[in-house]
C-alpha cells in the first residue's frame, strides 16, 4: 500500500494550524471580557473545558502525525536513494563487464 506523505503532511499540517488558532483562541476567549461561555451556568464551563481539551488534543495529535509522517518520508527517500545508487552501481558495473567482453571479442577476431 502506497502513502502519499506530501498529502498525508499537508493534511496534519493545516489540521495542526487550524486546531492550534481554535485552542489558543479558546483559551484567550476563557481569560477575556469576550467568552461567549461567561454565562454563570456550571454546564458551559464544562462544555468549554471539553472544547478546549479536545482542540488540544486535536492539535497534538495532528502534530504528532506530522512529525511522524515527515520522519518516515524522509526514511523513505533515503531508502530509495541508496537503492537507486546501488541500481546505478549495478548498471556501471554490468557496462563494464559488457566492455570487457567486446575488447576480448575484438582482440579474438583480430588474431584469427
Amino acid at each position: 500500500m502506497s502513502v502519499d506523505h506530501r498529502k498525508a503532511r499537508r493534511v496534519l499540517g493545516i489540521t495542526f494550524l487550524v486546531s492550534l488558532v481554535v485552542s489558543i483562541v479558546l483559551i484567550l476567549n476563557a481569560s477575556g471580557d469576550v467568552n461567549p461561555f461567561s454565562h454563570p451556568d456550571n454546564s458551559s464551563r464544562i462544555l468549554f473545558s471539553i472544547l478546549i481539551g479536545l482542540s488540544f488534543l486535536t492539535s497534538m495529535g495532528s502534530f504528532l502525525g506530522f512529525v511522524s509522517s515527515t520522519v518516515l518520508a524522509w526514511r523513505k527517500e533515503k531508502r530509495e536513494t541508496k537503492s537507486l545508487l546501488i541500481e546505478n552501481e549495478r548498471k556501471e558495473l554490468e557496462l563494464e563487464k559488457l566492455r570487457l567482453e567486446l575488447d576480448k571479442m575484438k582482440r579474438e577476431d583480430f588474431q584469427h
